[in-house]
């Protein structure tokens, strides 16, 4: 459904470059996109969404190659959502619901209908004059309504409260249980990908450090911790990173590192922040 394939990203001006990304979303399947601020995370979600070209490289939504000639059946199908709303503030959602239906060809006026009185936004007050989780409830009506096979999602619940976080996932479950989209979920807020994720794809300072489904991903990542001075009995070449301090030593390990445990020592699965916070800190 979403392929990019050996995507680079170079701005020449400034030190950023996205760096050979590779990775594919099949239809029905929800992917976290996670990594520090200035990955890349927003630059792949502008090639997706054709706001800007690649370098190098293919993207393929559909099965259909991401180009001018292809974009209006593309955006015909794609829900986006973003961290702030793009909308004009003196617009309405009663407005902005006209503009949809005569935009999108499968606009889905009873459901629509359906997220709004369920979410209790009111249609005619103007957007400068909604609070933050409404203006982000508005946005999610909006990219839901007009059944998106490929929902796009760029920092969608930072700064939102944990009741409308929650609400968010959940109407994003029944979304693609009803309709088997895929969806991509950029986020910060990596407890809500433990929730929802399907996949998780990883990226850091412009480059791919993974892309993986979640079980996978939480089998082979460990966290151990012990002593100060029991942690001569690991290699700690073998750590992706670690933190100590005079009493404890904890660090991220692959599984497959992991010869023998000493007594007393304690294993977990690690965190997908875990993961992140570890990774970034090389």
């Amino acid at each position: 459904m979403l392929k990019l394939k050996n995507i680079y990203k170079d701005y020449y001006d400034f030190e950023f470059e996205l760096k050979d990304i590779s990775f594919e979303l099949e239809e029905g399947y929800i992917m976290g996109l996670i990594g520090p601020n200035g990955a890349g995370k927003t630059t792949i979600i502008n090639l997706i969404m054709n706001l800007i070209k690649p370098s190098k490289g293919e993207i393929e939504i559909f099965g259909r190659e991401n180009t001018l000639e292809n974009n209006e059946y593309i955006k015909d199908n794609i829900g986006f959502v973003f961290d702030k709303s793009i909308y004009p503030e003196y617009l309405n959602l009663d407005k902005l619901e006209f503009i949809y239906k005569n935009i999108y060809s499968n606009f889905d006026k009873e459901y629509f209908d359906e997220l709004v009185e369920r979410f209790k936004i009111s249609k005619l007050k103007n957007l400068k004059d909604q609070s933050k989780g409404n203006l982000m409830r508005t946005q999610i009506v909006l990219a839901l309504s007009h059944n998106a096979k490929f929902i796009v999602m760029d920092e969608p619940s930072q700064g939102l409260d944990p009741v409308v976080r929650r609400e968010l996932l959940k109407v994003l479950r029944e979304y693609r249980e009803k309709t088997n989209a895929a969806v991509l979920f950029s986020t910060h807020i990596t407890e809500d990908l433990e929730q929802i994720a399907d996949y998780i794809t990883f990226i850091n300072k412009g480059e791919l450090i993974f892309t993986t489904d979640i079980e996978t991903l939480r089998d082979k990542y460990k966290i151990l911790k012990t002593t100060s001075q029991n942690k001569t009995n690991y290699n700690l070449q073998d750590f992706i990173g670690f933190e100590e301090n005079e009493f404890y030593f904890s660090g991220l390990i692959e599984k497959q590192n992991i010869k023998s445990i000493v007594e007393g020592d304690v294993i977990r699965d690690a965190t997908i922040q875990d993961i992140m916070y570890y990774y970034y800190g090389k």
